[in-house]
């Protein structure tokens, strides 16, 4: 079943699936299966993606799925990190190994480590003599020796599933070793799935593919999303408020999965019960999801939230943080989160930040590592 935004229901209602219950849930489905290849150059083919909507796409949301797994954009280099030689601002860099024309890379998104926490991603405005340069500015200057990696760019199309998506044209380009037509190709088109609900209860469904989030809230109180499951994302599976508050939400039983940003994001809630969730897989492609803080966390609180109970959520493999929590008067009990921070430092598993009054206890932590990849220090590390 494909459902795309419903916006905006006021009275009490229950939005969810009926019959037996032993079925797959039905599928409110935000993407399209690309059917129409055509071939433009050798390898690579192109889907005329602006035929089918007129959607404007956020870039750190575009999802891509080929064959059941999240592919990324064709990339330079194929793997690992480029390093910045010397900081302008946080406009920009120098990197001598960039020999190309002037003009190369202009257009071009660049995906840069920028701190412990943060992976923040900008288009490039300008590219000459190895300098490059993008606006606005980035929350950190890059430093020396930082990582980061090009993108959006037809010519690095080199690998299977490799993917660009001109904004200009509404095209997607696809690198393909064999018939594209054997294989299942998903593109992510819609924003959101269910879009301000107040006094409902959502439950029962299943949601694929949304670039930012599959269930979005604003300020409506009296929410409950339960029982649910949710993949692929480009953002977040469920996004809840924004200033002034919301009011009375509860997400329960729900399984989450592959999102590029975060899997439960909820900000200015007051009064909110997040309980018996299974999130998984979120923010574990460096550079891609969020860009900037909180990004590449299972749950994350945050604003001045009050009065939360987090409990019995399992959170497994996470970039960032597992479970973050701010604001004040939470009780976080009974979790389990393993393999978080993955791909980013200077976090955990359970983290808070100038939070008070808040209950932690009976919560279980293993194996969260932290990610030096793309910092000064795994050169470092190489070098001794």
């Amino acid at each position: 079943m494909s459902c795309f935004a419903i916006n905006g229901n006021t009275a009490p209602s229950t939005i969810g699936s009926y019959g037996d219950p032993a079925k797959p849930l039905p599928i409110i489905h935000g993407g399209v299966k690309i059917s129409n290849w055509q071939k433009y150059s050798g390898n690579i083919f192109v889907s005329k993606l602006k035929d089918l909507t007129n959607t404007t796409l956020p870039t750190d949301g575009i999802i891509v799925t080929g064959d059941g797994l999240i592919r990324i954009p064709g990339r330079f280099p194929k793997k690992g990190w480029l390093r910045a030689q010397s900081q302008i601002s946080n406009t920009g860099f120098t990197d001598g190994n960039l020999t190309q024309a002037s003009g190369y890379w202009n257009g071009a998104t660049i995906r840069m480590r920028s701190s412990d926490w943060t992976f923040e991603t900008r288009q490039i405005q300008s590219f000459s003599g190895g300098k490059l340069t993008w606006n606005p500015p980035t929350s950190y200057t890059i430093p020396p020796q930082w990582g980061y990696y090009l993108d959006s760019k037809i010519e690095l199309l080199t690998e299977m599933f490799d993917w660009f998506y001109d904004t200009s044209s509404g095209q997607l380009y696809m690198f393909f070793t064999d018939d594209p037509s054997t294989h299942e190709v998903f593109f992510a088109l819609e924003v959101y799935g269910i879009n301000s609900v107040t006094n409902s209860t959502i439950e029962n469904l299943a949601f694929s593919h949304y670039t930012v989030a599959a269930v979005y809230n604003f300020r409506e109180p009296n929410a409950t999303i339960q029982y649910c499951q949710f993949q692929f994302m480009g953002d977040s599976a469920i996004s809840i408020g924004s200033a002034p508050t919301s009011i009375n939400i509860l997400v329960k039983g729900n399984q989450i999965s592959n999102c590029l940003g975060r899997g439960i994001i909820m900000s200015y809630v007051t009064s909110a019960v997040v309980r018996d969730n299974v999130v998984r897989d979120v923010g574990m492609i460096p550079g891609l999801g969020a860009s900037g803080e909180n990004g590449a966390t299972g749950i994350l609180v945050q604003g001045p939230a009050r009065n939360f109970l987090i409990q019995n959520n399992t959170v497994l493999r996470t970039g960032y943080h597992g479970i973050r929590f701010d604001g004040a008067g939470h009780v976080i009990q009974n979790n389990w989160v393993t393999f978080a921070m993955m791909t980013l430092n200077d976090g955990g598993p359970y983290y808070t930040y100038q939070s008070t009054n808040n209950k932690v206890f009976n919560n279980y932590a293993g194996f969260c590592p932290g990610s030096i990849d793309g910092t000064y220090n795994q050169v470092l590390t190489a070098i001794n």
